[in-house]
């Protein structure tokens, strides 16, 4: 690789560093290394129009889009979910990009396996030694210590991307070691993060990952014909219980004067957090 590949194969993984301090350096940092890779690769990305050739997919990301929009029309707040779908797209964009710019070269996917792999590794560790040290055990009105400890909300916003970022590290680490320790620590470390930092949105990713691992080793286990019928009824049982259970944790926004109550840490004009 050279140096402008090292370069921007490096910033990649550490963006996510530049996530502790607020959306707009992850998304600079990730904007320089995407430039770079333009740059450097444009003639290897070319083969991005070849998959206008696929009339499938091509179909189901625009009846995506279609859906998107049409849902967007029923928003409290139409101008800001019409930037969110701007965003994905943006996102399923930069995402193929930088899917071709190392699969055109595996060297680059062992370098980049490596950074990914400390970064979010310390990123975890950071965030855990920043909450102990923050959290406070709450006494009652006797003196006694009743165990209740404070939430810390200083990166509560940024812990689901992170506990994201851990569930995936097992895949590049095994691009290393046979034995992903660091991943088995840095999902331990994890754990204490999401209670103290209280991000069910957390929480809730990791058990529909579960459930849905469970389900396929299950399914793996099962005639194909039986399949057919376990298969929906199981996945339309998961989302019942969730879609009930989790409803009363959503926001109760009426209308637009809810929203322009809420005070923004980044302006939502230049990023939607």
């Amino acid at each position: 690789m050279n140096k402008v590949s090292i370069f921007s194969t490096f910033l990649l993984p550490f963006s996510f560093i530049g996530l502790l301090h607020n959306p707009i350096t992850f998304g600079c940092l990730i904007l320089i290394a995407v430039t770079l890779i333009f740059f450097e690769s444009r003639e290897e990305l070319k083969s991005f129009f070849l998959i206008l050739n696929n009339r499938s997919l091509v179909f189901s990301f625009f009846t995506l889009c279609v859906l998107m929009i049409i849902s967007s029309l029923y928003s409290v707040d139409i101008q800001r979910s019409l930037l969110v779908i701007i965003y994905l797209v943006s996102f399923i964009f930069l995402s193929f990009i930088i899917y071709k710019f190392l699969t055109f070269n595996f060297d680059r996917v062992e370098f980049i396996s490596k950074k990914f792999l400390y970064t979010v590794f310390f990123i975890i560790i950071f965030i855990f030694f920043y909450n102990i040290f923050n959290t406070k055990i709450n006494e009652n009105d006797y003196g006694f210590i009743n165990y209740s400890i404070s939430e810390v909300r200083r990166f509560k916003g940024v812990v689901n991307i992170y506990a994201l970022l851990v569930c995936l590290l097992p895949l590049f680490e095994i691009q290393i070691r046979k034995i992903p320790y660091l991943s088995i620590l840095s999902f331990l470390l994890l754990i204490p993060v999401i209670l103290i930092s209280n991000s069910n949105s957390s929480f809730l990713g990791i058990l529909i990952g579960l459930i849905c691992v469970c389900a396929h080793m299950l399914l793996k286990k099962i005639s194909n014909k039986k399949k057919y019928f376990i298969a929906p009824f199981f996945v339309f049982i998961v989302f019942l219980f969730l879609i009930l259970k989790f409803i009363d944790f959503l926001p109760k926004l009426n209308d637009g004067q809810d929203i322009n109550k809420t005070v923004f840490v980044i302006n939502p004009k230049i990023i939607d957090i």
